[in-house]
């Protein structure tokens, strides 16, 4: 009655002095507390709806990412992923440089090659003037970059060896995909505090967190995809460097003891032998024969 009750009968129950206690039988005032306690359930319905609505966009994020971190805790071969990952970067850059154009200038290309150099493209590689690149659509720079990628990718294998190459892909996934999730998940709980102002612009909190999360997590994917490659090329893995390191270790240990292996022995130094009539070094005023000395012939 105090949300959701008319005025109109709470005004009329003070005028007749009516106790909180006294059993209310008018009708008209038991249909007012009626329709009060149906606007109170549909009010706490609607408010279990909308947590159960922000929850499910969390849950469905939450089903992908935790999709792909078993798949690297399983242990499974990701070179496909990694390069399917490393297709969509190259694509998504061209393209966003590329935008309705059919060729692109030199200048947009040069940014292109900018966000790569380092990792599979040298400074002076695929330096193209506005005349070369009208030979080029989209789909040809981005198999020109493919295709180098791809071969930086193989030899990089073939130093590290397969096996050391599938860990190196899967500790480097796990990694990025951790720190850019638990940055999401912050940033999600961010703009689910700060939705509801929406309503005051006539529009759907609920509405508006399923459009925005969803543009947040693909900004995140592409990040984790971006940022995955990055990684996975600039590492520098250093083969047998445990081995080294031990073999260091030990030639220095060798080297310390005799060359055959055995500890050389170093001359025993006595100090000045003390008297029997002597007094005792110890300080205590007796001769050495009746106080330290005094079992040196037992």
């Amino acid at each position: 009655m105090r949300l959701f009750g008319s005025e109109r009968v709470m005004g009329m129950m003070e005028k007749l002095g009516v106790d909180e206690d006294t059993p209310i039988d008018a009708k008209i005032l038991s249909n007012a507390i009626e329709n009060a306690q149906k606007q109170v359930e549909s009010r706490n319905f609607q408010t279990r709806k909308t947590v159960l609505e922000y929850d499910d966009v969390m849950n469905t994020q939450r089903k992908v990412i935790y999709e792909q971190r078993r798949k690297v805790l399983d242990g499974e071969n990701l070179k496909e992923s990694v390069q399917a990952m490393l297709s969509t970067v190259i694509s998504t850059e061209v393209q966003a440089h590329m935008g309705e154009l059919k060729h692109m200038d030199a200048e947009n290309w040069r940014e292109v090659c900018a966000q790569f150099r380092g990792l599979f493209l040298r400074p002076d590689e695929f330096k193209f003037t506005d005349e070369e690149l009208q030979q080029y659509d989209a789909q040809a720079l981005t198999d020109l970059l493919q295709e180098r990628a791809s071969d930086i990718y193989a030899r990089k294998e073939a130093e590290l060896g397969e096996p050391l190459m599938r860990e190196l892909e899967r500790v480097m996934m796990l990694r990025v995909v951790d720190e850019y999730w638990m940055d999401n998940i912050d940033a999600m709980q961010e703009l689910r505090q700060g939705i509801g102002l929406r309503a005051y612009g006539q529009n759907d909190p609920v509405v508006a967190y399923k459009k925005e999360g969803y543009e947040m997590f693909e900004s995140m994917i592409a990040a984790i995809q971006a940022e995955t490659i990055r990684r996975i090329f600039l590492a520098r893995v250093q083969v047998g460097a445990t081995t080294v390191k031990r073999e260091r270790v030990a030639k220095v240990t060798g080297e310390s003891a005799g060359s055959d292996g055995t500890v050389k022995k170093q001359p025993v130094k006595k100090g000045q032998k003390v008297g029997r009539n002597d007094p005792c070094p110890c300080g205590s005023g007796k001769k050495y024969k009746k106080c330290c000395g005094m079992h040196e012939d037992e």
